[in-house]
């Protein structure tokens, strides 16, 4: 975008990642430079695949990495609830 262009946001515009330039998107960043190039909320952004009514997947993403710390914090939480299942609990 050339910086005379102005930028607006029409109200109630939800973003996606389709509407980065493909360069930008998590997906293609982790193809071409690997896991390491990627923040926690975008490869929860790519482990969730969408996000719901009114909130891109990026927020989503970024709210569960708010609510539990960290990317170690999500994982611990879903292995904490894999282990006191029963079909699922350590052998």
């Amino acid at each position: 975008m050339n910086k005379n262009t102005q930028y607006t946001n029409p109200k109630n515009k939800s973003y996606s990642l389709h509407d980065l330039p493909r360069s930008e998107r998590p997906r293609e960043r982790l193809i071409e430079n690997g896991p390491k190039s990627l923040s926690s909320s975008e490869l929860i952004a790519l482990i969730l695949n969408t996000g719901s009514k009114g909130e891109s997947v990026m927020v989503t993403a970024q709210k569960l990495i708010i609510h539990f710390g960290s990317l170690r914090g999500i994982i611990g939480s879903f292995i904490g609830r894999f282990e006191t299942n029963k079909r699922f609990g350590r052998s």
